[in-house]
């Protein structure tokens, strides 16, 4: 099986007289010359027979559609289009898709503009586009009715890594021609297809050559030879002969989750978002009050120059974070705001361990400027309306914002009750999992559970986490810090002003379990932006007139979340250990967890599945 890559490729791409796409890698067009949407819809369309099945898809209904070369995204934009128009409204669509040589998002944006039939499609899609890199992307589209799990791969491996929840129900065969791209008609290939898909999975391919035809029969497909699109004789369609996965088991349709942090609010509101009924219990008076309890946060991008699995789940968070939040705060990405704000983010290089990072990853990510850049100390000082010394990265979508505000907007959902001011404990009775007080009294029941909190759990699972003390620092904004435009990052890091007034941090500390806020720390967050940027040091306060917030991040030992179900407890979830980066990696995790928990297809790939299981630490989980 081909290794995961760790350099990213992109389309080489001619564009030809009528303004569809040539692919020079490959020599061939990605469409007919016949007409793309015409062949979309007979071949793949028609070909599956998808709008007499998705009229008759029943109440909640999740149908998958598994794409081999994503291409310009004809297919998937068509067969949204499809999916608005004839299935039911609570029905939800995931499509995967592999694509080994992914557009640039202004190269899709031309790819596209000659469809004007899918407009609206388009422009939402390529509003949530990814920098083309290598893994798996999960973008929302249609409130979260429409899921793409965009797979930056070869396809083959790409298949054999990631899961696909219940199982494929049409397979799209849209690869290159066989004779330009003979791997994506391999046995190996096959061999994914038939693993992957449901009883009776369809099928359909513009293809009709020998090869074609002996691999999916080979692999247990039925082939049926139809009339073609355009100059094209045949094609060929048909389902899966025999085998395949069954319908999947009965899902919960309750949860409970304990603590309503933002881990907690990410993750009730993702199983709110696919139908269950979610009660929220939380110690606290209100939510955030915990470590997600600080003024604001920033979104930091956790990046290596190496393409570990903990460097592919940063990416893949970080991106997450920057798809979701926005829009559930109404974050103008160029302005600030009362919530938080989007206008880019910057790392200094002050020093030289940061600048050898910086000069690592601008050279990782060269071919991404979308998604950082390098910048001297002229551009730097242009950009952040301040003037800097150091040069470093630009992350033109970096950010921050109020932890409590964003976990208030997530448990703003009808089917999302919460419960504040008790402790929990939880036991099992039956099939369901009960909460209680203290005392005995009962609060409430559920199918399943989920532990998003820090401490105080009962029963509490022995899980390797040890709590980090953090103090950021609050000032009066100075005459030259009130002008800073976008976050400010350095050993610690500065946020633009709000209400008059400037965050700053943070500390981290191993044994103080200290809840006050100490003058020693104000004094260590205002040394090092004074060091980073001297050019504020004359205006700064005295540590004495900052005000202080602390928060407890739990860790885990590899600093990476743990996210998964507790073995032998039927029902049981756990997300945590998120320790400083809880507000980048909620949403990707809350994601994941109830892809888990519902039998979807999860955002991850199964490598990194297996590095946030928290039975990676041998502890009684899986």
């Amino acid at each position: 099986m081909k290794q995961h890559t760790q350099t990213p490729q992109f389309a080489t791409i001619d564009w030809l007289p009528d303004g569809s796409a040539y692919c020079r890698r490959h020599r061939d067009r990605y469409s007919s010359a016949a007409g793309a949407l015409g062949e979309s819809e007979h071949n793949f369309l028609a070909g599956n027979d998808l709008e007499r099945r998705w009229r008759r898809l029943g109440k909640g209904a999740l149908f998958s559609i598994g794409e081999i070369g994503f291409g310009a995204g004809r297919n998937f934009l068509s067969a949204w289009a499809l999916w608005q128009r004839c299935a039911p409204p609570d029905a939800r669509l995931h499509y995967l898709a592999a694509e080994r040589y992914p557009m640039h998002c202004h190269q899709l944006a031309r790819a596209v503009a000659v469809w004007p039939q899918l407009s609206a499609q388009a422009k939402a899609l390529l509003a949530v586009w990814p920098p083309p890199l290598p893994g798996s992307h999960r973008l929302a589209l249609d409130d979260g009715r429409v899921q793409l799990s965009l797979l930056i791969d070869d396809a083959t491996a790409a298949f054999a890594q990631h899961p696909v929840g219940p199982g494929i129900d049409a397979w799209f065969l849209d690869g290159f021609a066989p004779v330009c791209n003979a791997d994506a008609w391999s046995s190996a290939l096959c061999h994914q297809l038939r693993r992957h898909s449901r009883k009776r999975a369809s099928y359909a391919t513009y293809s009709a050559a020998g090869g074609v035809r002996r691999q999916l029969r080979k692999h247990g497909f039925a082939v049926r030879c139809v009339a073609g699109y355009g100059s094209k004789s045949e094609s060929l369609r048909g389902r899966l002969a025999s085998g395949g996965r069954r319908p999947p088991q009965s899902r919960p349709n309750s949860a409970l989750v304990v603590g309503a942090g933002i881990v907690g609010a990410a993750s009730a509101r993702q199983l709110a978002d696919r139908g269950l009924s979610v009660t929220v219990l939380e110690r606290g008076e209100e939510p955030a009050c915990g470590a997600s309890g600080q003024p604001a946060t920033v979104i930091y991008p956790r990046f290596s120059a190496s393409w570990t699995p903990q460097a592919r789940f940063a990416l893949a968070a970080y991106l997450h974070a920057l798809r979701l939040y926005p829009p559930l705060l109404s974050l103008n990405r160029t302005l600030i705001h009362r919530n938080g704000g989007f206008p880019g983010l910057l790392q200094l290089a002050s020093d030289p361990a940061l600048e050898r990072r910086c000069h690592q990853l601008t050279e990782r990510y060269a071919e991404c400027p979308e998604l950082l850049r390098a910048v001297d100390a002229t551009q730097a000082s242009q950009l952040a309306g301040i003037t800097l010394n150091h040069g470093g990265l630009f992350y033109p979508g970096g950010g921050w914002l109020v932890p409590a505000r964003a976990c208030s907007a997530l448990l703003d959902h009808p089917s999302i009750h919460c419960l504040f001011g008790e402790e929990v404990h939880l036991h099992r009775a039956g099939r369901l999992w009960c909460a209680a007080t203290a005392q005995g009294v009962a609060l409430a029941k559920a199918q399943c559970a989920v532990l998003a909190t820090g401490t105080g759990l009962s029963p509490a699972p022995p899980l390797p986490l040890r709590a980090l003390r953090g103090q950021s620092s609050g000032i009066a904004a100075t005459r030259s810090s009130a002008a800073l435009r976008t976050v400010l990052c350095h050993r610690g890091y500065l946020l633009p002003p709000q209400d008059g007034h400037q965050q700053l941090g943070a500390t981290y500390g191993r044994d103080d379990q200290s809840s006050n806020a100490h003058e020693a720390d104000h004094q260590l967050n205002l040394a090092q932006l004074s060091d980073a940027v001297p050019a504020l040091a004359a205006e700064l306060p005295l540590a004495a007139d900052c005000t202080g917030s602390v928060g407890f991040r739990y860790t885990s030992p590899d600093h990476l979340p743990l996210v998964g179900a507790v073995r032998g407890q039927a029902g049981l979830y756990v997300n945590l250990g998120h320790g400083s980066a809880g507000v980048a990696q909620a949403p990707l995790c809350a994601e994941l967890l109830s892809c888990r928990i519902l039998n979807e297809p999860p955002p991850l790939a199964g490598e990194l599945l297996r590095t946030l299981a928290p039975g990676r630490f041998d502890a009684p989980l899986q």
